[in-house]
């Protein structure tokens, strides 16, 4: 899954198009596996399991890779449609975390590890998006001055996921997984539709 376009520069590069610009104009986590990691393989296919995982993150990287529409010739309507855009985020790493915990552990060695890091930072991500939405959601439109702080706030929320790195990489690590990756169909489907974000 190294070829997947890192959902952290996904993340950042889509809300700094949204919000950059808009100066003037939330954190729950998605709850990482609590199981611990193991080094040893239970069988199975690994190829089916990639398949499923990518089959499920679809529509969430659909909506991740999708530019949000911004109004900013109206505060308040900039406001409402970044926090509804922030919120669909939110929504869609709930999506990723589930799409993965949904498949269980890859059937190879090491692959519950991978799982639970995965995890642990889309959980770190959704921290970060839900703390800017609530943020955002705080900002007075009729203050120019006080939202264009609460903006400067969330976006240094948002940039903490410059460095979190791509959460599939931990998938990648393992040669079994990212020859399975190789062979699923769905993953370079997957693969595919991230190269063309809908715009």
């Amino acid at each position: 899954m190294k070829r997947l376009t890192t959902v952290a520069a996904v993340l950042l590069a889509l809300v700094a198009a949204g919000c950059g610009d808009k100066g003037n104009d939330g954190g729950s986590s998605t709850g990482a596996s609590n199981t611990n990691s193991s080094s040893s393989s239970d069988g199975g296919d690994a190829t089916a399991w990639a398949d499923k995982v990518c089959t499920g993150l679809k529509d969430d990287i659909s909506a991740l890779t999708t530019t949000p529409e911004i109004d900013q010739s109206n505060p308040q309507s900039a406001k409402d449609g970044l926090v509804a855009y922030l919120a669909k985020l939110e929504t869609s790493l709930d999506g990723m975390a589930s799409a993965v915990s949904d498949a269980g552990t890859p059937p190879v060695d090491g692959g519950e590890e991978a799982v639970n890091k995965f995890l642990d930072q889309i959980s770190t991500a959704k921290d970060s998006v839900t703390s800017a939405k609530s943020k955002i959601e705080a900002a007075p439109v009729n203050d120019p001055a006080a939202f264009q702080a609460a903006a400067a706030s969330a976006t240094q929320d948002l940039q903490a996921l410059s460095s979190m790195g791509d959460p599939t990489a931990s998938f990648s690590e393992s040669k079994e997984l990212d020859a399975a990756y190789n062979k699923a169909k769905s993953c370079q489907e997957l693969e595919d539709s991230v190269s063309s974000p809908t715009s």
